[in-house]
């Protein structure tokens, strides 16, 4: 008894499908549907699936805080810059004026410099939520003239390996 129940389970993981193996075969039904001659496609080969997170910026609260912090030192910088320009255009005798507004817009410029440096490092050790995975595909198939092609694309997947697009 306990022979065949080994043999079972043995049968039923071999039979059950990989991530890769599900990610593929929604590929090939996907180009099924959508390719002009689906009689035609033939598989080429396939890349490792790879998983897509959700970034820093998007998807943590700090992430989204620093980015509007280095986008309103940004836009700051802008405004003494543009405030700079005009009066160098049209006030050639108001030298302190136009040096106090060069001063503020790079030191807003340096602010929302060293912001985004922060955003890079923490964005290089997160690893946000999985949103989906990503694989390329190699295949062959017939265009809208009839001619065979080639083709690699990256297809997209969801987080739950249901639908490819």
């Amino acid at each position: 008894m306990r022979k065949i129940v080994l043999v079972l389970f043995v049968l039923l993981s071999s039979c059950s499908f990989s991530d890769q193996d599900r990610a593929e075969s929604l590929v090939k039904d996907y180009l099924k549907k959508t390719l002009n001659d689906p009689d035609s496609y033939e598989s080429v080969s396939f890349g490792k699936l790879e998983p897509n997170y959700d970034t820093f910026i998007s998807s943590s609260p700090e992430g989204k805080r620093l980015e509007k912090t280095e986008n309103q030192l940004d836009s700051i910088a802008t405004i003494y810059r543009t405030k700079a320009d005009s009066i160098s255009t049209y006030s050639l005798g108001n030298t302190t004026l136009l040096n106090e507004y060069t001063a503020l817009s790079k030191s807003f410029r340096r602010k929302g410099d060293s912001v985004g440096q922060i955003i890079e490092v923490k964005e290089k050790n997160y690893q946000g939520p999985l949103i989906g995975y990503t694989i390329t595909h190699t295949f062959r198939a017939k265009n809208g003239f009839g001619a065979l092609e080639l083709n690699t694309k990256d297809f997209m997947l969801d987080s739950k390996l249901t639908i490819a697009f």
